[in-house]
């Protein structure tokens, strides 16, 4: 994509008003005040900037060190005033762009807040390469402040090797992180996830599968979420995904205790079974699996006694058995999420179960993870048919034992089905799932368009995907994704709510 010219940029501003402006370096912005009386003088100025009583304007060229806030007062000769504020967005793609000066001033772009990271390690190539390495210290500066003591990893597996990094990013007790009021979920938290999203031009879809499971049920294992604009070492990053990061930290804020165990499905062989999905014996079960938090490291009792269960337990023992082993309606939810989704790439693998086994509650717990292959897209990002899979395709058991000893169950089956009907026909309806995705494509979309100006031509070029004749910008992703939902509910719909089809059908 050919970065754009600067452009002349022209702001009617109402007298008394206190809009918020996001140019660009270089553009030629005008602001013209349409006060009623003279004008009296304008406070604040930036360098370079210029006032003009007789037109009541203001002009300003800025250079491309100057990225940051700025605010103007100007005021009529009544004693009036009028506010001109926002942030001059640093123009990444100029050919003699200077990186952004102060990142401890520079808070926002297009109301997204700025994160702004700096690390330091004696290996030149940390987190530039494809090598997955230990944390090393980090300067992370949020709203202004910089978090003593900070550290920063590079995270993923396929996603390592993507030009734009993923990270994990920890913060000591003294000094946990510290949330402006956009990302207030995250006050206090000492461990955080920024995803990347080059495989992801939509910049929603991890954020919107979180936000469905918990509107499933408030009871679920909720991940905050909030997209945020990255910098490094001053350089622009573009748009990003910020998330909880599934931890022993999370489990406290949830009011869970911290010590108990997380283990992660982390290939298919993490089928929740005792055997591979060739229907080998697992020599060991803890193959396709790591231990996130808990301790010993190497202690997987418990989710051995979870496999076992799932795969020895006779039909009887397991529909007597299963809402004392398992807070059932979490796996329930995991099944309806990430088969409306299609989520293939979920219905073993990335996946996390947790449980506190000498807590008062020693029910497994189903937490989610890694939503990028969901809502039409695979994991290396081709085009998933809305109507690949109903209600009977057998992919979602092939791959999940806990699963398919639920749909082994006429008792437990139909729990599932009412389950699945009562949420396609209440909190993830087809009307509050468009809702969602218009809420989240407007408040992204302008920054989104400048990380289509940072990546899309690296995105086009990237060898795993560069095949492709369909590849989208956000816009036209945006269309694609929006249609999607249509037809995937409407498919859906046929299944379980049948005769009222056309009932979650969004009236235009």
């Amino acid at each position: 994509m050919t970065p754009p010219e600067p452009t002349v940029v022209e702001y009617e501003v109402a007298c008394g008003s206190g809009e918020m402006y996001w140019p660009e370096e270089q553009d030629e912005i005008r602001w013209s005040v349409h006060c009623a009386g003279e004008l009296a003088a304008a406070d604040g100025l930036p360098d370079g900037a210029s006032f003009d009583p007789s037109s009541k304007s203001i002009v300003w060229k800025p250079r491309l060190d100057q990225a940051g806030p700025f605010e103007i007062v100007v005021t009529d000769v009544d004693g009036g005033r009028t506010r001109i504020a926002g942030n001059l967005l640093d123009r990444f793609d100029a050919p003699d762009n200077v990186p952004v000066v102060d990142p401890v001033r520079y808070l926002h772009e297009h109301g997204l807040p700025v994160i702004h990271l700096s690390w330091h390690s004696d290996e030149p190539q940390y987190c530039r390469d494809a090598v997955a390495r230990d944390p090393v210290p980090a300067d992370i500066i949020v709203d202004g402040v910089a978090h003593a003591g900070a550290e920063l990893r590079c995270r993923g597996a396929t996603s390592l090797a993507f030009p734009k990094k993923s990270f994990t990013l920890r913060f000591t007790k003294d000094a946990p992180f510290h949330a402006p009021p956009s990302l207030a979920a995250f006050e206090g938290r000492r461990r955080l996830v920024l995803t990347q999203t080059f495989d992801d031009n939509s910049q929603i879809r991890t954020r919107m599968g979180f936000e469905t499971w918990s509107r499933l049920d408030p009871a679920n294992i909720r991940i905050d979420h909030a997209s945020v604009v990255v910098f490094v070492d001053g350089v622009y990053q573009g748009l990003y995904q910020l998330t909880d990061n599934v931890g022993d930290h999370l489990m406290a804020a949830r009011g869970l205790d911290k010590d108990g165990n997380i283990f992660k499905s982390v290939s298919h062989a993490g089928n929740y079974r005792t055997s591979y999905n060739n229907g080998k014996a697992k020599t060991d079960l803890k193959d396709g699996y790591e231990k996130s938090d808990g301790e010993p490291e190497d202690d997987f009792e418990d989710l051995e006694t979870l496999l076992r269960w799932v795969s020895e337990s006779s039909i009887e023992e397991i529909e007597a058995s299963i809402d004392a082993m398992l807070r059932t309606e979490d796996f329930l939810d995991w099944y309806i999420l990430m088969t409306t989704l299609l989520a293939y790439d979920n219905y073993g693998k990335n996946s996390n179960v947790y449980r506190d086994s000498d807590g008062p509650d020693t029910r497994f717990r189903y937490i989610p993870w890694d939503l990028n292959a969901t809502w039409g897209q695979s994991w290396d990002t081709k085009r998933v048919l809305p109507t690949a899979a109903g209600k009977d395709s057998p992919a979602p058991l092939a791959h999940n034992g806990i699963w398919e000893r639920i749909a082994e169950s006429p008792t437990l089956l139909a729990r599932l089905d009412a389950r699945f009907a009562a949420a396609l026909a209440g909190p993830m309806s087809l009307v509050e799932t468009l809702a969602l995705f218009d809420r989240m494509s407007a408040e992204v979309r302008p920054s989104a368009l400048r990380d289509d100006r940072r990546w899309d031509a690296e995105r086009r070029a990237y060898p795993l995907w560069s095949s492709r004749k369909d590849l989208t910008t956000f816009d036209t992703e945006h269309a694609y994704l929006r249609s999607w939902i249509e037809q995937r509910w409407t498919h859906l719909a046929a299944f379980y709510l049948p005769g009222q089809a056309s009932g979650v059908q969004l009236e235009r």
